[in-house]
């Protein structure tokens, strides 16, 4: 039985708060439908049309956006998980290597202590994992996993010092998933992701996930598609501009990685707050963060923070 992986990103446009980037793996039967939205539609259904019950799974932006809550996201993510999580720290050390969990707790504004669920109750959390549940058993679906990396200013700054552009970024982040999902499994992978930032080749990440001899199949603006043979395992490699639109998993990524960050980017702003009472929160995003950036500044300086620990270059 594959693993079909899809992968997303959150927080790559930025200059405040981290970039998270997210994988969503399932386990399919070779009777299971190629569309798992078909597949697990007795649970599942894309935004927009008529309102129902089932669990909402789509590219993130329609999920949450302006004026709407994390309700939407945070059912879609607890739905995964086998584990119930009761902060922001149980959370994300489920996702993430104990280093990248580390980092991340070494920021002067994470606590860590958001309540999870945050906008929905622990019982409908339940009702969205037993309704996926049920519903990948009929269609074959017989696992679930997410892995997640977390990058904050720091080490995204030293990265893109390094590299000189910051695209790297995605690149590490994708292969240390694929790593990471490799390592940990022992079927054959079907990963699937967006497009990174417009580039068409891909072939050096796959090598340096996977390893073997990667194939390129297809190599265009269209579609990068690739093979390599590791072991008795078959690794696909599909990137794709708005594969959100067309494949489940990914679009489940991009709602785990907006999730995490938005919960992360609600502590930082707590932090702020505490400091700075009538300050305005923020998103994070060029449109406004140089006006954050230079309401805190002062208060920075005093906190002994510097502006590398703070503010993304690139």
């Amino acid at each position: 039985m594959p693993w079909l992986i899809g992968i997303d990103e959150a927080g790559y446009g930025p200059n405040l708060g981290p970039f998270v980037m997210s994988a969503v793996a399932c386990r399919v039967d070779a009777a299971t439908p190629s569309c798992l939205w078909d597949a697990l539609q007795s649970a599942v259904r894309r935004a927009g049309g008529k309102r129902d019950p089932r669990i909402v799974i789509d590219d993130s932006k329609k999920v949450y956006g302006s004026g709407k809550t994390l309700a939407g996201l945070e059912r879609g993510v607890l739905a995964l998980l086998d584990q119930r999580p009761t902060t922001l720290a149980e959370f994300v050390r489920l996702l993430t290597d104990e280093t990248q969990f580390s980092e991340l707790a070494s920021e002067r504004w994470w606590r860590g202590t958001t309540t999870i669920p945050t906008e929905v109750t622990a019982d409908e959390a339940d009702d969205c994992y037993r309704s996926l549940h049920s519903a990948s058993e009929q269609a074959g679906v017989r696992e679930w996993r997410i892995v997640a990396g977390v990058v904050c200013p720091r080490r995204f700054n030293r990265i893109t010092a390094r590299a000189g552009t910051k695209s790297v970024v995605l690149a590490d982040g994708f292969v240390r998933l694929v790593q990471t999902l490799f390592d940990s499994t022992q079927d054959n992978l079907d990963v699937k992701a967006d497009k990174q930032g417009g580039r068409n080749t891909y072939r050096l990440q796959v090598q340096q996930a996977v390893g073997g001899l990667v194939r390129t199949v297809e190599e265009n603006e269209e579609r990068s598609r690739y093979e390599t043979a590791v072991n008795g395992r078959v690794v696909t490699v599909t990137i794709e501009p708005r594969a959100d639109a067309s494949n489940l998993c990914v679009a489940w990524a991009s709602m785990v990685s907006k999730y995490v960050r938005e919960l992360c980017m609600r502590e930082f702003n707590a932090f702020w707050a505490n400091h700075l009472p009538n300050l305005t929160p923020t998103a994070g995003y060029p449109s406004d963060a140089p006006r954050f950036l230079a309401s805190i500044q002062e208060k920075a300086v005093e906190l002994g923070l510097t502006r590398e620990e703070l503010w993304r270059e690139k």
